[in-house]
């Protein structure tokens, strides 16, 4: 202080020098935002993501579903030769005295007889050795149920046209067929060509079964009919029950399986002829459907899979650890048995768009984007970024930069907002991808390229070097005049 008084310089202008060298000269550090709360990611836009069941993570929107065994398929064709060497295309399972029953088309080009096989887990079968236990002609869509101590087995017998025949067994292995079909198709009526994919339940002592059936168009449409003893039908003239819907399902929809809930009904079907696959309906009455959101329910799989071409026809049992699906599939010529279990299905693509985040200068320089998780198996996440002077995304923002499967991402550029987007990816949808942390460091400007952090300490400190100066020159001057 003293120093400053002594000096020819006012004090005043080395104050003010010193606050416009500090204001200038200020070095800018780097900064981070981060994103990894519940309350971050839901301040953002949410595409088929949960944020809610692991707080601080994000993944993919999830619903009970069927989930398929990583050892498929199950069940496969015979050796060659055997009366099955050509595909295993059609099925019904039982669950009883702790073990599996399942009947089977088998087929050896287009003779098509059904089999029956046995497995204590669902998973490792074992072929009958009287198969087939129904042979002669081509003999499909096997439905065994079980009625006190008789087994009564439905199936579709195609000759010049399909119908749908019975049988019953004392032990589901030596089976007595009746003489004719039990029903068939009404001429002149929707399914006047054909009658098929038989799916039956008992209650209250009354046998109720839901079928497919055309006119001669090919494009099949589910009837129900009603049987004191399984073998005399008569049908609801309500039927149709339900139409083919387009979309997946195309010009076609066969009942595969129907179960009793406790508010109604519930119904796979499988829809299409090229690409099938397994969709759900519930019912209120059994007679007016209403078709599940997320259908089809049970999909073909990716490509190169076994299933990647068509899914068929299904067989479900509860055995008291909740229920379990077996359905056919195949990736070309020959078909095959696969096992699902319920379990949490998985939506194969979500997003999260971030909040727009401020940084208050346009000069300021963005880093890198990085982030930190777990990538699923057959899954993963890709980050996007994009940039903006004006507060909400317009044209004038940059569009979204090619998307890195890469953490961190360098980045590079300089604007006052940025916005990031995640989108997920699952190729297997029994896996999700899951976000934990998603973070962009960017660098504040230097206060000389900030107009906003030095006009300021110019505005103070200009004036007052001016003023200090004056003053010393006009203290020299009074100094220097003569006495």
């Amino acid at each position: 202080m003293l120093a400053c008084l002594r000096s020819r310089v006012p004090c005043v202008a080395l104050v003010a020098i010193a606050l416009l060298v500090l204001g200038v000269a200020s070095p800018a550090s780097a900064d981070r935002t981060t994103w990894t709360s519940e309350a971050d990611f839901a301040a953002g836009i949410l595409e088929a993501l949960d944020a809610t069941s692991v707080p601080g993570s994000l993944r993919l929107a999830w619903s009970p579903g069927w989930v398929k065994f990583e050892g498929n398929p199950v069940l496969g064709p015979g050796d060659p030769g055997s009366w099955d060497e050509t595909s295993t295309n059609s099925l019904s399972v039982v669950y009883e005295a702790g073990a599996y029953r399942m009947w089977y088309a088998g087929c050896s080009g287009i003779s098509c007889g059904i089999g029956h096989a046995t497995s204590p887990d669902g998973v490792a079968w074992v072929k009958d050795p009287a198969n087939p236990v129904i042979a002669g002609g081509i003999i499909q869509n096997p439905y065994v149920l079980r009625v006190v101590a008789t087994y009564h087995m439905w199936f579709a017998v195609n000759t010049d046209t399909i119908r749908i025949g019975h049988a019953t067994s004392p032990d589901g292995v030596a089976w007595t067929v009746d003489g004719g079909p039990v029903l068939e198709g009404t001429p002149g009526t929707w399914d006047g060509a054909a009658v098929s994919t038989p799916a039956v339940l008992v209650e209250n002592a009354t046998f109720t079964m839901y079928y497919s059936g055309h006119g001669g168009s090919y494009s099949y449409s589910i009837g129900r009919a009603t049987s004191p003893d399984g073998v005399n039908w008569t049908k609801d003239p309500s039927s149709p029950v339900m139409t083919y819907g387009g979309g997946w399902e195309g010009d076609r929809v066969h009942p595969l399986e129907v179960l009793r809930l406790a508010t109604g009904y519930g119904m796979y079907y499988v829809g299409d002829y090229y690409a099938p696959q397994v969709g759900y309906a519930t019912s209120v009455d059994g007679r007016s459907w209403t078709r599940a959101a997320g259908n089809p329910v049970l999909r073909v799989g990716t490509p190169g899979e076994w299933d990647s071409a068509r899914l068929g026809d299904i067989g479900i049992t509860d055995p008291g650890s909740g229920e379990r699906l077996w359905y056919v599939g195949g990736s070309g010529g020959s078909l095959s048995i696969g096992l699902a279990d319920l379990g949490t299905t998985y939506a194969s693509f979500g997003a999260f768009t971030s909040a727009v985040f401020d940084s208050s200068s346009a000069w300021t320089t963005w880093n890198e984007v990085g982030w930190s998780g777990t990538p699923a198996a057959n899954g993963t996440l890709v980050v996007s970024v994009r940039f903006g002077d004006a507060p909400d995304p317009n044209s004038s923002w940059t569009p979204w930069s090619n998307p890195s499967s890469v953490s961190p991402a360098r980045i590079g550029t300089a604007s006052r907002y940025i916005q990031v987007l995640v989108a997920f990816f699952a190729f297997d949808t029994s896996r999700t991808p899951v976000l934990d942390e998603l973070w962009v460091d960017y660098t504040p400007p230097a206060p000389y390229r900030d107009p906003a952090l030095w006009v300021l300490p110019l505005f103070l400190g200009v004036p007052a070097v001016v003023g200090g100066v004056a003053a010393w020159l006009l203290v020299r001057r009074r100094r220097a005049a003569p006495r």
